[in-house]
């Protein structure tokens, strides 16, 4: 028996509704020497005999069931069992178009790639679609057909959640197997660190430009909207756990870790909002846990938005999700804080992350200053120990040309610093500040 160029790897779950038109667009596929491997993941609808129904009359899909275990144990077990050259990953609610395979084989055979980027669409409510494209503006303008590179032509990619998916991607089989990239078993973002990983050790990335696949959220909930706001949503964490692992392990960490703190606030703030309120309190207790695990410094926060160091803040100074809440409220202008004085306890935590935050920025501000001061003091004992220098202040010296970059930078820094704090002082309540500032910063 020969080996099939492409194994197309289809995990389903009571997907009956939209089940058929998935599997007629790889049956319908231009390159015929594919296989399709469906693991039924214990649907409880009529998903089993559809798949039976195409395997009895087209021998090219293998047909496997088990007791519901999850999308990512459901693709461990395909990728055991697939035999072709390059593997394609479809959910069961999705299609791909009829040229996917041959378009993507060729791509790939013919630059020896890892694993090939393309694009995709997301088919919305009402009309409505997005769409996934790797390259745009002046990336645009490259001959991709005979490119190749590693992570760092995307590296705003990796740690990404819109283009961090795995259906967006054609991989040669060996790479996988020889770095052993397996999912895990979670019901939620079991793709999040096989995407992660792939991208990063991934030698030869190639891409094609034109959209393949064809995410569909319409008539059919996915598993993800099903338990995006239940218990299992805080499987996250373990995630990133994961993923902070794999950085560590492969010496990425350090070149990541501005890309990777941002992308867990941003996804921690986004998911602690959308899972029930009876799941708040317990999963703002894991986040809490791994922003300090983070070792995160006044330099890393300094690359973040304001905004999401705002929720970093709260997070990391309340006792507990109900004082995080509050926080939040006043933040966002929900409270206010007329009487300081006659303000119960619970009130008067509110203000003391914005004291929190402009404390910080004082501090750094001090420390700018100090560091200026520094460079302006050996910025003159060099003009004076060296006569070329004082004849020429413009002299094209490196060493000169150093430290007026050094200065100017700080003095930007400087500057910028009193200005948000200005712009925080301006969110205080009037009361609040004019009874606690002076107390905090009084000399």
């Amino acid at each position: 028996m020969s080996i099939p160029k492409v194994s197309i790897i289809i995990p389903v779950f009571n997907s009956e509704n939209l089940l058929n038109d998935c599997l007629c667009s790889v049956q319908n596929q231009t390159l015929k020497d594919i296989e399709i491997i469906c693991i039924d993941d214990g649907s409880t609808d009529n998903s089993l005999k559809i798949l039976e129904d195409f395997s009895k009359k087209d021998y090219r899909f293998n047909v496997f069931h088990q007791e519901n275990s999850g999308a990512g144990f459901s693709r461990n077990v395909a990728l055991d069992k697939s035999n072709g050259e390059f593997i394609l990953f479809l959910d069961s609610d999705d299609w791909i178009e009829k040229d996917s395979c041959e378009k993507l084989y060729n791509q790939a055979t013919n630059l020896n790639s890892d694993l090939v980027l393309f694009d995709a669409v997301r088919h919305l409510p009402d009309n409505q679609s997005m769409d996934l494209i790797h390259f745009l503006g002046d990336g645009s303008n490259k001959d991709f057909s005979s490119l190749v590179f590693d992570y760092e032509l995307v590296k705003d990619k990796v740690l990404n959640a819109y283009f961090g998916v795995i259906w967006s991607k054609f991989y040669k089989k060996s790479f996988i197997l020889e770095n052993n990239i397996r999912f895990p078993h979670h019901k939620l973002y079991n793709d999040v660190e096989f995407h992660v990983k792939s991208m990063l050790l991934a030698k030869r990335i190639s891409y094609f430009p034109k959209i393949f696949y064809h995410y569909n959220r319409i008539g059919q909930d996915s598993l993800q909207t099903l338990y995006v706001s239940s218990e299992e949503a805080m499987v996250f964490y373990d995630v990133m756990c994961g993923v902070k692992e794999f950085l560590l392990d492969n010496e990425f960490f350090d070149e990541f870790k501005s890309e990777f703190i941002e992308f867990t606030f941003k996804e921690f703030e986004r998911k602690l909002n959308e899972i029930n309120d009876e799941f708040k309190p317990q999963y703002f207790e894991k986040i809490k846990l791994f922003f300090k695990s983070l070792n995160i410094s006044a330099h890393d926060l300094n690359k973040i938005s304001f905004y999401y160091l705002v929720f970093y803040i709260h997070s990391i100074i309340s006792e507990n999700y109900a004082e995080f809440k509050l926080m939040q409220a006043n933040y966002n202008g929900d409270m206010l804080l007329d009487n300081l004085d006659d303000a119960p306890y619970s009130k008067k935590i509110l203000i003391k992350d914005y004291l929190f935050i402009l404390e910080n920025n004082f501090a750094r501000l001090v420390n700018y200053s100090e560091e200026l001061e520094y460079y302006l003091n050996l910025y003159k004992q060099k003009k004076l120990s060296n006569k070329k220098l004082i004849n020429n202040i413009y002299s094209p010296s490196d060493e000169l040309m150093r430290l007026n970059d050094a200065v100017k930078y700080l003095k930007q820094q400087n500057d910028y610093l009193v200005s948000e704090n200005s712009e925080l002082k301006n969110q205080l309540n009037e009361n609040i500040f004019s009874k606690c500032i002076k107390k905090v910063f009084r000399k």
